[in-house]
C-alpha cells in the first residue's frame, strides 16, 4: 500500500483536514515504516483556566483518527489525556485535575463503545510518564532552556508513542493562518527540530465556538460551555443553536458549516442519520448515541 499516496487523496477530499499543514507534516518514509498506528491527544486546561466541558468539535478528532485507521489499514488509535501537563500548569489542585481527567476518561471509553470504535485506548499520561522508558526518553531530548514543561511533554510523549506503541501518525489540530501561538503546530516544529524520526504529523481544523471575539478554539477544551454545543447527555442542543443563531448573526454560518463537517464525517465513519432530521437534531441524535 502506498501510504502517503493514500493520505494525499484523504486529506483532499476531508473538509474538516487543514490541508496545506497535514501535506507538509507528511514524512517521506511513511511508505517505508511497519509501524501501525494513530495517535492524538487532548489537553484538559488553557495555560491558565480549566476546560469545564468536552466540546461536540473533538469528534472531529475522534471520527478522523478512526478514518484515517480504516483508510490506511492501521491497526489501534491511541487517545492520550494529558493529564500530567495540565497538573504542571499549576492552576488549581492537582486533584481537581485528576478527578477531571477520570472523568473524561469514563467519557471516551464509553462514547468509544457507543460508538463502536472497538480499535481505542484511552491513556492518561500519568499512566506512562513515570515509566524507566520515558523517563530516559525524556531526558536524552536536547530541549533548550526556552522550551517549557509542556512543549517537552508533547514532544516526548510523540516519541513515545512511536516508540511504544508503534505510532506512524500524529493527529492534531491546528488553524490554517500562518502565524497562530496556540494551535498544536509548535509540537509538530519542536519534534521535528529535536527528534526527527519518521512519523507523520496531519491536522483538522479548530473547534468552534458561539464567541464573536473567539471563533476559532480548541477542539477539546471549553471555558464557557454556553458558548459551545457540549458532549453531554443532558445537552439542549436546539435550545442552543436556535439562541446562537439569533444572535451570532452572519458569524453563525462558519460554525454550522462546521458542525455539518462533523457530521458527515460521522455518517460517512459510524453510520447514517435521518435525513428528514434538522441540523440540531442530528447533533442531537449523535450526543445521544455517545453519551447513552
Amino acid at each position: 500500500m502506498n501510504k502517503i499516496k493514500n493520505l494525499q487523496k484523504l486529506i483532499s477530499a476531508e473538509p474538516l483536514f487543514v490541508k496545506r499543514l497535514s501535506f507538509s507534516g507528511l514524512h517521506p518514509r511513511l511508505n517505508n515504516t511497519s509501524s501501525r498506528s494513530i495517535f492524538f491527544g487532548t489537553g484538559l486546561s488553557t495555560p491558565n483556566k480549566l476546560s469545564k466541558g468536552v466540546p461536540f468539535d473533538i469528534l472531529s478528532m475522534i471520527l478522523m483518527a478512526e478514518l484515517l485507521r480504516k483508510k490506511l489499514k492501521l491497526n489501534q488509535v491511541f487517545h492520550l489525556i494529558a493529564d500530567t501537563h495540565a497538573i504542571n500548569n499549576k492552576i488549581t489542585k492537582p486533584e481537581i485535575i485528576t478527578s477531571l481527567a477520570l472523568k473524561q476518561k469514563s467519557l471516551f471509553l464509553r462514547a468509544n463503545k457507543n460508538l463502536g470504535l472497538n480499535h481505542f485506548t484511552v491513556l492518561l499520561a500519568s499512566e506512562f510518564d513515570q515509566t524507566p522508558e520515558f523517563k530516559k526518553l525524556f531526558t536524552s531530548i536536547p530541549f533548550k532552556n526556552s522550551d517549557n514543561d509542556y512543549v517537552r511533554r508533547e514532544v516526548c510523549d510523540t516519541e513515545w508513542f512511536r516508540v511504544q506503541k508503534n505510532a506512524i501518525i500524529k493527529l492534531g489540530w491546528a488553524i490554517e493562518a500562518k502565524k497562530v501561538k496556540f494551535d498544536e503546530r509548535l509540537f509538530q516544529k519542536r519534534f521535528q527540530e529535536l527528534v526527527s524520526t519518521p512519523i507523520s504529523f496531519v491536522f483538522v481544523g479548530p473547534g468552534k465556538s458561539f464567541d464573536c471575539q473567539k471563533i476559532n478554539v480548541p477542539p477539546y477544551i471549553s471555558i464557557d460551555n454556553s458558548k459551545r454545543i457540549i458532549l453531554d447527555k443532558e445537552e439542549r442542543v436546539k435550545e442552543k443553536m436556535i439562541s446562537a443563531r439569533i444572535s451570532f448573526s452572519k458569524k453563525a454560518s462558519h460554525v454550522f458549516d462546521h458542525i455539518g463537517n462533523i457530521i458527515s464525517l460521522f455518517e460517512k465513519v459510524i453510520e447514517p442519520i435521518n435525513n428528514s432530521f434538522s441540523l440540531e437534531e442530528k447533533v442531537q441524535f449523535i450526543i445521544n448515541k455517545a453519551c447513552q
